[in-house]
């Protein structure tokens, strides 16, 4: 797998000035034809398996962190489905524009997700009243999920009004004149809902706030 990576990379190094749009067949004329043609077509392949297979590893074990109780196995499927599917949509017109608008068109759910961490953390770290982090402890005092889960989708929801981008452009946005503020407004939003769902959560759960103090010995 690294072989066929570092491959991957010295070949694309050797012919950035060359590569354009170049096909298979350009490749392997770049190289001479013949074995060396065929040996870089293979690596090409190789690395391709292998970079794939790791995203839908990683992607599958994404869909298990969120919860969804799946096999893996069936999770890898369901993303080598997805991810395919949303190449032939990137396939079917200028690839490189609709991948570099499909990135930041996603990149706005980040904003919403680093307020609800950042409460949650502030919150952890006041519950401990300055003990130690003890990573043990801390997984055994879960949180419900729906805050965090309310709170992501009306930040991103109310982002969408002030997006500006080639997929979509919000009301807000396009009376601006183009002024894209999604990212500013999905952070705020994101900590003005879920830091009261998360408190609310806590009371109507009976939280005890007493410190989480690290026993020696077990980690922290």
């Amino acid at each position: 797998m690294v072989l066929s990576f570092a491959w991957v990379q010295a070949l694309g190094l050797w012919g950035a000035e060359l590569f354009t749009d170049q096909t298979a067949a350009g490749v392997h004329g770049l190289l001479g034809g013949g074995v060396l043609g065929a040996f870089g077509l293979l690596a090409i392949a190789a690395a391709a398996v292998c970079s794939n297979a790791m995203n839908d590893y990683s992607g599958s074990l994404a869909l298990q962190a969120a919860g969804i109780r799946i096999p893996r196995q069936l999770a890898a499927g369901a993303a080598a489905v997805l991810g395919f599917l949303l190449v032939l949509w990137m396939h079917a017109a200028d690839t490189t524009l609709r991948f570099q608008n499909l990135l930041l068109f996603v990149g706005y759910w980040i904003p919403g997700f680093v307020g609800i961490v950042l409460v949650d953390a502030r919150l952890r770290a006041k519950a401990r009243r300055g003990a130690p982090i003890d990573v043990e402890a801390e997984f055994g005092r879960p949180q419900p999920w729906w805050p965090a889960c309310v709170a992501f989708v009306a930040a991103f929801a109310a982002a969408v009004p002030f997006m500006d981008t080639t997929l979509f452009v919000g009301p807000v946005a396009a009376a601006l004149h183009g002024a894209d503020f999604a990212y500013y407004v999905a952070f705020l939003v994101s900590v003005a809902v879920y830091a009261p769902l998360r408190l609310f959560a806590r009371t109507v759960s009976g939280e005890v706030t007493e410190p989480v103090v690290a026993v020696p010995g077990t980690g922290g």
